[in-house]
């Protein structure tokens, strides 16, 4: 087998060709017809393809998940780089890849075109359902090349990339509340920059964090939204397949002077799942169930990082005309914003 895009051919090494690119490079160039590349395999990645060779051996019927893929610039037959699968698909659909170009040959493209070659093989076989890979939270280029394939950064060093299905969208019962339900959610969201209050102006600063919750924060949230539909509030939740991707929650007890506002109290989209318009499935539902409710806008105490701003300025927020004090206080540095519930559908990014 080959797989080929515009300047590369990728070769999934059979059990003779990866045991002799243990024996040494020049070994498997020659068997593949390659033309000497003149480079030797490091430390590390040896005890990687060594490891994988022992697991190629021990289930052959797992080729080609566990072997090396040389990455071979076709124009001038020669190997510029490799990529591998770390280890067999696990239960749940997932396998992890990891990947090195030569120096002189980055920053050219290749190892964005070849990862996205094989991600694209890897979607069409059984059963997958995403891929990851991990990368130092230094290495900026190994970044762009996720970035531009589809992955989304899921920790520190964890980057994803789901297949692309169907998102299905319904409301939560109390009684599908649990931490169980939350098993596969990853809250994890990077910020560079957030909004602040200064002289009475919206100030974008450089604050930066990493925000994850523990165990503990999803058992609170699991109490907040039960409390939300015991108290004749809805939650919506987004699902692919059977794995919950996002939720939103709207409150039932109206707010402000003329009791115009019902609260959109959360709204959260999976970390591997954003950019893909969840967020935007789930914030029409919401708008939806509060138009039912006979309310005239929402109330959201938004957070006031840059990326969240974006998303609710693009849905058409605005600053609030009335405050809530108990939010406020809740959260002194959140941005309290406000939608206006016109009979018009929800803008389309």
């Amino acid at each position: 087998m080959i797989l080929e895009s515009e300047r590369l051919k990728i070769i999934p090494l059979d059990l003779n060709q990866l045991k002799l690119l243990l024996d040494g490079t020049p070994s498997m160039e020659h068997e593949l017809g390659l033309n000497p590349s003149r480079q030797e395999l490091d430390v590390h990645t040896r005890e990687a393809m060594a490891y994988l060779y022992d697991l190629a051996r021990a289930t052959p019927n797992f080729y080609p998940w566990i072997t090396n893929w040389q990455i071979i610039l076709a124009s001038a037959n020669i190997s510029i780089g490799s990529l591998c699968f770390m280890n067999i698909p696990d239960e749940s659909g997932s396998v992890e890849t990891g990947y090195g170009i030569y120096p002189e040959f980055q920053h050219q493209g290749y190892m964005t075109e070849a990862l996205r070659c094989v991600c694209h093989w890897a979607f069409k076989q059984p059963n997958i359902k995403r891929i990851l890979a991990e990368s130092n939270p230094d290495n900026t280029p190994s970044h762009r090349v996720l970035e531009k394939c589809g992955f989304k950064q899921i920790s520190a060093t964890q980057w994803s990339y789901p297949r692309q299905s169907t998102v299905s969208c319904r409301k939560v019962t109390a009684g599908e509340l649990n931490i169980a339900l939350f098993a596969h959610f990853n809250r994890y969201q990077k910020v560079t920059k957030c909004w602040r209050s200064e002289n009475n102006a919206r100030v974008l600063k450089d604050i930066a964090f990493m925000e994850e919750w523990s165990p503990e924060n999803y058992s609170f949230l699991v109490k907040c939204l039960r409390h939300t539909i015991d108290s004749g509030g809805t939650v919506w939740s987004a699902w692919d397949d059977e794995r919950l991707i996002g939720f939103a929650s709207i409150e039932s007890m109206r707010r402000g002077s003329r009791k115009q506002y019902l609260q959109l109290s959360s709204i959260h989209v999976s970390a591997e799942y954003r950019g893909r318009g969840i967020g935007q499935i789930l914030f029409r539902a919401i708008v939806e169930t509060a138009r039912e409710m006979n309310a005239q806008k929402l109330y959201i105490s938004a957070h006031s990082s840059e990326e969240t701003q974006s998303f609710y300025r693009a849905m058409g927020c605005t600053n609030a005309e009335e405050t809530m004090a108990d939010l406020v206080a809740e959260e002194p540095f959140d941005c309290q914003l406000e939608y206006v519930l016109k009979p018009s559908a929800v803008p389309v990014l």
